[in-house]
């Protein structure tokens, strides 16, 4: 096609002296009339006054299902709906009073036999003046074309999505595998001290060893699980963060607190320091910040076998605002720059000898991530060489609390210590339908002398609860034959009961606020946490 356009171009308007000899128009006309008519483009000429049809080859005729005696002497508005034709006159007009020629890559055409698309020149024909007297149209279907390359589009994509759906299949088997690793391994552990810890012949010493074993591994089953449930809400983006005032100097006191003994059992030494720039209150998610700085900070330690763990913590203005940086130095292993391009992805190790000799579940650094993103900031790696070490930076942007008079957020709430030699006089109802977790509770509240009963499911609560008195409620959520959300709702209804606290395994972001909604006067989550359950009880027994 382009090299006719450039041939009727160059035809129609460089040889205007060729116009000009009768016996050489008539031999140019009839070589012309030859090509037009048997080329497979769509050839046409329209007159410039009144855009129509003087010229229409037989590919063209062909194409529009018309003859030539149908369509000579018309114009665009006799063959297409007006939208169309007011198209093709403007393009018409844009040729002639531009004397320019315009290229359309790609227009649609309503032909008998359906929708075709075309790619059409439009050149003006100069008169010897160089007045445009007739403009030349070349269109050539590219239907055929279009369908092939999206055909070719569909099996590159296709290809493309099954690559993504192989690797996606390949990171999920070995994401499951490495669960599986994951909690059996503490599940085991779990197991068999129990099964020790029941042996008759078992020292106390022993038994007080086993259970602490059984203990930690439960732990970090729980972390586990944790990791797992906030990638399900990041990915879903439901993960919400607060901002609430707390103490950054407490905060990292804490941290270390429970890391420092991690750290000496393998030698190092965790040294941490606060920069005095930072204030002493501000506003943010706490929760969160701990979550992370846990992680990056508990993977420097895994990941060190000598020497030593930096913290520094400090204030830096990133774009007119001002960020906490919390810049973590170890001397551990290190990964090379072909690792870290895989560093912050979801399952994701340095590789597969780390994940054998170290464990995880290569979530912690993903979910830091975006945690950190969440409250403005970021978690990057500053620099790391294979078998020196690594720094990593987290940051997150600093709102300084409105006033030092509001309640400080911070770290994990102590246990109340109960005197047991004055006993409480209250007595609480136990609902769950987990005989297990029925005991869990009842055991909790006999050693602090709270007399108790228990309830299997909601309907059995309600009915219990109509015959006594009770100063405190504690209901499960998920329940055959009647839930706590039910149960609740009744209790409210025929009964003034001051206290029914939530205690459910529903933990995901928003399960406490929905309860609380619904009727309840405070919430729990399984797994029980002792120090929480012994403020519930000391906020609402007295």
């Amino acid at each position: 096609m382009k090299r006719l356009f450039n041939y009727l171009k160059d035809f129609c308007n460089g040889r205007r002296e060729a116009l000009l000899r009768t016996q050489e128009l008539q031999s140019s006309e009839r070589f012309l009339e030859s090509v037009i008519e048997n080329i497979p483009n769509m050839i046409f000429v329209k007159d410039a006054k009144d855009l129509r049809f003087i010229r229409f080859n037989q590919a063209g005729l062909k194409l529009l299902g018309q003859t030539k005696s149908q369509i000579i002497g018309k114009n665009d508005y006799d063959f297409f709906p007006k939208e169309q034709a007011d198209y093709f006159t403007a393009k018409d007009r844009m040729v002639l009073n531009g004397n320019s020629v315009v290229d359309i890559p790609e227009e649609p055409l309503h032909t008998p036999n359906g929708m075709r698309f075309l790619h059409t020149k439009k050149i003006p024909l100069l008169d010897q003046d160089g007045v445009p007297r007739y403009l030349l149209g070349i269109s050539e279907d590219i239907t055929g074309k279009k369908e092939a390359d999206r055909l070719a589009s569909i099996l590159s994509e296709n290809e493309r999505l099954l690559t993504i759906a192989k690797e996606a299949n390949r990171a999920k088997s070995a994401f499951l595998a490495n669960m599986s690793h994951e909690i059996r391994t503490p599940l085991g552990a779990m197991l068999g001290f129990a099964e020790l810890a029941a042996d008759p012949n078992t020292t106390a010493e022993e038994n007080k060893r086993f259970i602490s074993t059984i203990i930690r591994n439960g732990q970090q089953l729980l972390r586990i699980v944790d990791e797992i449930l906030d990638l399900s809400k990041v990915e879903s983006e439901k993960i919400q963060i607060e901002k609430v005032p707390f103490s950054v100097k407490k905060l990292m006191s804490e941290i270390s607190a429970l890391l420092v003994m991690k750290a000496k059992e393998k030698g190092l030494a965790l040294n941490i320091t606060v920069s005095p720039e930072i204030p002493d209150l501000i506003l943010s998610d706490p929760t969160r910040l701990r979550q992370i700085l846990l992680n990056v900070i508990g993977n420097a330690i895994k990941f060190s076998e000598q020497g030593e763990i930096s913290v520094q913590a400090f204030v830096q203005d990133v774009l007119g605002k001002k960020h906490i940086y919390f810049e973590v130095s170890d001397t551990g292993i290190g990964i090379s720059r072909e690792q870290s391009e895989d560093l912050f992805q979801a399952f994701a190790q340095a590789d597969n000898s780390t994940t054998r000799k170290f464990g995880g579940t290569g979530l912690g650094l993903f979910l830091s991530r975006r945690l950190a993103r969440l409250m403005n900031g970021d978690v990057t790696l500053k620099t790391s060489t294979p078998g020196a070490g690594s720094c990593f930076l987290v940051s997150i942007e600093m709102e300084t609390s409105p006033s030092p008079d509001v309640t400080v957020t911070h770290g994990v709430n102590p246990a109340v210590v109960f005197d047991n030699k004055a006993p409480i006089k209250s007595k609480a109802l136990i609902v769950d339908d987990s005989a297990d977790n029925r005991e869990l509770l009842a055991t909790y509240l006999s050693r602090i002398s709270v007399d108790f009963d228990t309830a299997e499911n909601g309907m059995q609560a309600v009915q219990m609860a109509e015959k006594n008195q009770y100063d405190m409620i504690f209901m499960d959520i998920q329940m055959p034959e009647m839930d706590g959300y039910e149960a609740v709702k009744i209790l409210r209804e025929k009964k003034h009961f001051e206290n029914i606290v939530a205690l459910t395994a529903h933990a995901m972001k928003g399960d406490k606020e929905r309860c609380l909604e619904a009727g309840f006067t405070d919430y729990l989550c399984k797994p029980l946490d002792r120090a929480a359950l012994d403020l519930i009880l000391k906020k609402y027994l007295h």
